[in-house]
């Protein structure tokens, strides 16, 4: 029915844009198709330098939230920084995303209404406003190839009639893997009152399979979540969230999940949410919650279970091989 659903949709395009194994249009009914930011059915070793244990695991590392090099010293860097620090990546494109996007048109531009882009694609060099959703992935056409990055991307004051809504959404892309890189989101939604009428995302990652991350910001998010993520593992490098809502990110599945150099904040809500703690692991290093080196407790909550295994690491794991090879290509 989810396929079905999009299909339909795209009839209603009012912008087509094609490639090799690309394709995006813009839908002027911010209503069409099923919203997907609605809250769904519930679904149901050690590592090196790490020291392990549930919510008071303590790893004696110090917190490096702002470690960016001057601008100056960031415009003479170059694509051979092997661990940069955070802010490096905007200043050239992730060689690894540029190799393994490279045979695709990118979907650019300037946008004031919802586009639907049909996987594998990448959008690159591009903004979006006062849309319900700004990018929309499909996965509908043959051959199945379920790749998106978002490179240098800007997303900024998301309107919406229904009470859902997002910067991007996976729901017609089942097993999406997304790739961010230089991305800045800020929504502003309403303040969050609850699911009826303010079930308002950052980001909405339903049936995603993965998420690999640098150099993103999420700010003034404010309603339901910064990051929905559904997707089986997230590696989330420099991730930055401002502002305050009901909880800042959401895990669906139990990972494992890591959080490097990242600065996480909500005085209002919770930090992590977790469908199901018993199993999930979270790997972090050197990062910040609330301006503090470990999440706090009574900013962890479970739908079900009592607490996940987080594991504050020693050493950077993006030099360990443990985390996806885009975060060690420079």
């Amino acid at each position: 029915m989810k396929k079905r659903a999009t299909a339909l949709r795209l009839l209603g395009c009012s912008v087509l844009v094609t490639a090799t194994g690309l394709s995006a249009c813009s839908d002027d009914g911010e209503g069409a198709g099923v919203p997907a930011g609605g809250e769904p059915s519930h679904d149901a070793g050690s590592t090196p330098g790490a020291s392990s244990g549930n919510l008071g695991a303590s790893s004696g590392a110090s917190p490096d939230a702002d470690a960016s090099p001057p601008a100056d010293a960031r415009a003479s860097s170059d694509a051979a920084l092997a661990l940069p620090e955070c802010g490096d990546r905007a200043v050239a494109a992730n060689p690894w995303i540029a190799t393994e996007f490279s045979g695709l048109t990118p979907v650019t531009g300037t946008f004031t209404k919802r586009q639907f882009v049909e996987l594998p694609a990448i959008v690159k060099d591009a903004t979006s406003s006062h849309v319900k959703y700004a990018f929309d992935f499909d996965e509908a056409q043959s051959p199945t190839d379920p790749r998106v990055a978002l490179v240098n991307v800007r997303v900024t004051d998301l309107e919406s009639t229904d009470g859902f809504g997002g910067a991007i959404q996976t729901d017609g892309a089942a097993g999406a893997k997304v790739f961010l890189s230089n991305v800045y989101i800020e929504p502003n939604w309403p303040q969050w009152e609850g699911y009826d009428t303010t079930n308002f995302d950052g980001m909405v990652l339903d049936d995603s399979e993965e998420i690999f991350a640098e150099d993103v910001m999420v700010k003034n998010w404010n309603a339901d979540s910064a990051a929905d993520i559904k997707a089986k593992r997230a590696q989330l490098v420099c991730f930055r969230t401002e502002g305050d809502g009901n909880r800042t990110l959401r895990y669906w599945k139990s990972g494992p999940h890591y959080l490097v150099k990242s600065s996480l904040n909500n005085d209002a809500g919770d930090i992590v949410w977790l469908e199901q703690c018993e199993g999930a692991k979270i790997f972090v290093y050197q990062s910040t919650f609330n301006g503090q080196t470990q999440i706090p407790a009574d900013k962890i909550s479970c739908h079900h279970g009592s607490a996940p295994e987080i594991v504050y690491l020693t050493v950077d794991p993006r030099s360990t091989g443990e985390m996806h090879p885009m975060f060690s290509a420079r």
